[in-house]
Formats: C-alpha cells, sequence, structure tokens
C-alpha cells in the first residue's frame, strides 16, 4: 500500500478525533491537537524511512488521543461524582462488585441506594432499567474484581475504565503481533479500528464492548499460533463475561475444527473435548454459580430481559422493533412485541449459511466476519439496537474486512518462528 496515502488515512482519523470526540473544553481539544499534530508530522517522516517506528508512533497516537481523553474523564468523575462522566453501565459493574464484596447477588440487588440513581435517565414516567437488571454475565464483574481491591484500597475509589484501558492496551497489541511480518498495515488497521467515532465515543464514557475486541483479538492470535488451549481460555473467560462473545466463539471452534480435519468420528470428537473443554467449564461454573444463587433473579437479568416480548427494557434504536414502533404498530416502546420466532430462524440461516462459507474456504476472519453478522442479526430483532450497537457491528465488519484484503493482497509469511506470526489466510 502507498505509503503516503496511509499517512493521509491516519491523519484523516486523527482529525476526526479532534472534530468529534467529547472534549469538554477549548483548551483540552488543542492540547491533544498540539500532539496529535507533532506526531502525525513524525509519523510522515518514518513512515516513508522506517516502518517500526511508524508503528510506535500510531500506537502513541492512540494513547493520547483515545488514553488520555480516558484518563482525563475519570479525573473529572472522581472531582464531580461518581454518576457523572461515565455510562451506566460502568457505574452499576461497579457497584455489581461492591454489593458481591459484602456478600449480596448483584443479580438480586436493588441499585437505588447506589449513585447510579443519580445517573442521567430521560424521564418517562419509568425508572432506569439499570435499577433493577444487571444485564451481563458474572465474569463482567468478578474480572474486574482484583483491579477494584488493588486501585480502591490504594485511591479509596475505582473506576472500571482503568480495566478499559489495559485491555485497549491488549487489543494494540494482539493486532499488532497479528500483523508481526506486516507492519506497514499496522498504522491503517489501528486508525480503522480505534479513530473512528463509533468506537472512541463509547469507549471513552465508558462502554464495555472493549472487553469483547480484546478477547476475540487475543484470542485470533492464539490460534493464529496454534495456541489452542490458549485460545479457549480466553474464549471461555469471554463466554462468562458477556453475551455478546458466544457467536464468536461458536465460529471460531468451527474454524479450528475444520483446521484440525474435524470428522464425527469418536476419536476427533475426544480430540476436539480435549482443547475445547475451557470453553465451557468456565462460563459453566461462572454462570452456574449465580444460576444456583437465584434462577430467577439471574434468567431475569441476562436472558429474559434482552427478550422482544419482555417489558423490562424499552423500544429503542433502529432495529426491526424501533421501525415498528415509529410506523405506530407498537403504541409505546414499553409495550410488549414478541418476534422471537423470525429472529430464531434468522439466526439459524444466518449460521447455516456462515459455516458452509467458512468451509469452502477457511480462515480466522471469515470467522469474525460470520461472528458479526450473526450478532448483528440477534440485535436487529432485539428491543434495543442504537448507535453503540452499530458501532460493534462496524468495527467487526471493518477490522475483518481490512485484515481479509491484507491477507489477500500481501505475499505469504513464513512458517510460525518464535516471535512470529504465520499465515493469516488460507
Amino acid at each position: 500500500m502507498n505509503k503516503w496515502l496511509t499517512t493521509i488515512i491516519v491523519s484523516i482519523g486523527a482529525m476526526l478525533f479532534l472534530l468529534t470526540a467529547p472534549l469538554q473544553s477549548a483548551m483540552l481539544r488543542g492540547s491533544i491537537g498540539v500532539v496529535v499534530l507533532f506526531l502525525l508530522v513524525l509519523f510522515a517522516i518514518y513512515q516513508t524511512k522506517h516502518t517500526s517506528v511508524a508503528v510506535w508512533i500510531s500506537i502513541a497516537l492512540i494513547v493520547c488521543t483515545i488514553g488520555f481523553t480516558t484518563v482525563f474523564f475519570i479525573v473529572l468523575r472522581h472531582q464531580d461524582g461518581p454518576h457523572l462522566w461515565v455510562h451506566d453501565s460502568t457505574l452499576q459493574t461497579e457497584e455489581a462488585m461492591r454489593a458481591l464484596l459484602d456478600g449480596r447477588n448483584p443479580y438480586a440487588v436493588d441499585f437505588r441506594s447506589t449513585p447510579l440513581v443519580d445517573w442521567l435517565w430521560q424521564p418517562d414516567g419509568h425508572d432506569n432499567p439499570a435499577l433493577d437488571h444487571y444485564v451481563y454475565f458474572p465474569g463482567m464483574f468478578i474480572v474486574g474484581l482484583p483491579f477494584f481491591a488493588a486501585v480502591d484500597a490504594v485511591n479509596g475509589w475505582y473506576d472500571q475504565r482503568i480495566l478499559h484501558l489495559i485491555l485497549l492496551g491488549v487489543l494494540i497489541w494482539s493486532l499488532v503481533r497479528l500483523y508481526n511480518s506486516r507492519r506497514q498495515w499496522v498504522p491503517l488497521v489501528l486508525t480503522v479500528a480505534f479513530l473512528q467515532p463509533l468506537f472512541f465515543y463509547y469507549f471513552i464514557i465508558g462502554h464495555n464492548d472493549i472487553v469483547m475486541y480484546a478477547v476475540l483479538a487475543a484470542s485470533a492470535l492464539a490460534l493464529h499460533r496454534k495456541r489452542k488451549i490458549t485460545a479457549a481460555i480466553l474464549l471461555g473467560i469471554g463466554c462468562a463475561v458477556k453475551q455478546s462473545v458466544l457467536p464468536f466463539t461458536l465460529f471460531f471452534i468451527w474454524y479450528q475444527l475444520i483446521e484440525d480435519g474435524f470428522r464425527f468420528s469418536r476419536q476427533d470428537i475426544k480430540n476436539a473435548l480435549g482443547w475445547v473443554w475451557p470453553i465451557i467449564v468456565i462460563p459453566a461454573v461462572c454462570i452456574l454459580s449465580f444460576m444456583l444463587w437465584g434462577f430467577g433473579d439471574f434468567w431475569q437479568d441476562t436472558f429474559e430481559f434482552f427478550s422482544s416480548a419482555s417489558t423490562l427494557s424499552p423500544i429503542n434504536g433502529i432495529g426491526i422493533t424501533g421501525l415498528l414502533y415509529r410506523l405506530g404498530v407498537v403504541p409505546t416502546i414499553w409495550s410488549p412485541l414478541d418476534v422471537r420466532i423470525p429472529q430464531i430462524l434468522s439466526v439459524l440461516a444466518v449460521v447455516g449459511v456462515c459455516l458452509v462459507w467458512m468451509k469452502k474456504r477457511n480462515s480466522l476472519f471469515r470467522a469474525l466476519i460470520c461472528g458479526t453478522l450473526c450478532l448483528a442479526t440477534v440485535w436487529f430483532f432485539a428491543r434495543s439496537f442504537n448507535l453503540s450497537h452499530l458501532g460493534v457491528i462496524i468495527e467487526g465488519l471493518v477490522m475483518s474486512g481490512i485484515l481479509f484484503y491484507v491477507s489477500r493482497h500481501s505475499p505469504a509469511d513464513q512458517n510460525i518462528s518464535k516471535g512470529t506470526a504465520g499465515p493469516i489466510s488460507r
């Protein structure tokens, strides 16, 4: 790829951040702008001479834009109040950790006695559903507990975005390692992945989709390097944390089964279980523990809440339920609307087509595309399909598209050796 074109795209991404990011003052925007301009000049110089240096400059660009702004929001929140400068999902997860440490079931607690009650909610005669329902799997607050305990012991306060920043580092590292022998592509990949508004805006305010991104990128890297157990452990943790990881896990497993020449023989099944077991055991132990603690509360929060037939959450966004509401088919955003049958049939159709498509030409990035399409189908029929969900879909499609293009248009890598990656696509 033309290096000057890469420089132009990276510059556009940086300018897009400066123009659209939720920076709270002209001084802050100007300060970040000066640093960004300096880094862009350095990038233009080194992109044509030293690719490795240009990669580090592009990483510094992500740190100085997204990373610094997120830290700034964390500091503002600490100064102004725990319910400000943060998304309610992050605030709720922090309170769920506090509840667990106090010996209370996070799926049964009433969050009205926490700062979440002061979080901005558009008044419509209903309370914020987050006050009554914790919708994520228990891994979300379990994974954060060590960081919560360590940071809170030192500072006396904690912000879940500290963990998100660490996971952003994991995501960047995974993408760079995937491109170890194609470093000229790294700045482009990082720009397209991170310097687009539907990623950095929601990351800065505290949406937890970074958990999914980091798990999938690290798992892809592990599978890419033939480390099946490592990938399975990562995917197992991901499935215990967030429901949206599940469709990607299905296609990552299918990818590896095709690679192994799986034929449903007794020996093939035994071999598959030899590496798949963490994907089953980790979420099973985590989820069953809370199911036994309070099945009704857990089921209502993590499954029934998302059902189109439920009235626990409002209809919101650009999916089929939002369209029917705007057409007047549904009287209010809190009315039940059961579209589960078309949802299930559509998901099954997408899964079937994707499994066949991957069988014809197997690659990790086809697995990523398939997981994205499956997740988009699930969300399209859900009660809520808004811009944050669209951002996840765009992120998945853009990343898989870039990676697939590179795998088809770059020279083939050498076989895996220590510290390098092997072929991305077959």
